[in-house]
């Protein structure tokens, strides 16, 4: 075993201290709500069909109120995967004539969603009928259950996308 000398173990904790230090430093940043004028570094954003980065924290602010802020490149790759994902499944609804604006006044009319079942051993990406409730749903309601479940097996690929 190699004895360190008073120097080199001085030296071990300074580099110790340091890597400590980083590691705090992104565990601070990993929320991008923790991001402050102190710690900003940069961030990426969506801008068009590309993302892009930019180290302006006043833009950086604007951009983490409407979502479109990340910290990472392949926060903002996944991001924008995302999107896209959403626009082809509604053009999808749109082109197939699956466009559908419920009225939420009408109790007695069905309103399809489509979710992410994570308890499911076999269908991942399920439907499910509301009337009153309105739940979130990015790529919007179907009127009929026969309409959703087209969806799901048409689109597979992007509902994962989009769910997971």
């Amino acid at each position: 075993m190699n004895k360190l000398t008073k120097q080199q173990a001085l030296e071990k904790i300074k580099e110790l201290e340091k890597y400590i230090e980083e590691i705090k430093e992104k565990e601070e940043t990993k929320n991008i709500w923790k991001i402050t004028e102190d710690n900003f570094k940069g961030y990426w954003y969506l801008g068009g069909n590309n993302i892009k980065s930019f180290y302006s924290y006043a833009a950086f602010e604007v951009d983490r109120l409407v979502n479109n802020a990340f910290l990472t490149e392949k926060g903002a790759r996944k991001e924008l995967e995302k999107r896209k994902a959403i626009q082809r499944v509604l053009k999808w609804k749109y082109e197939n004539g699956l466009d559908f604006e419920p009225d939420w006044e009408n109790n007695n009319e069905n309103k399809y969603l489509l979710f992410y079942n994570y308890n499911s051993c076999s269908k991942k990406i399920c439907s499910n009928v509301h009337f009153e409730s309105k739940y979130y749903c990015p790529v919007g309601y179907f009127k009929t259950k026969k309409d959703v479940e087209k969806c799901i097996e048409e689109c597979k690929e992007d509902l994962e996308l989009i769910y997971k």
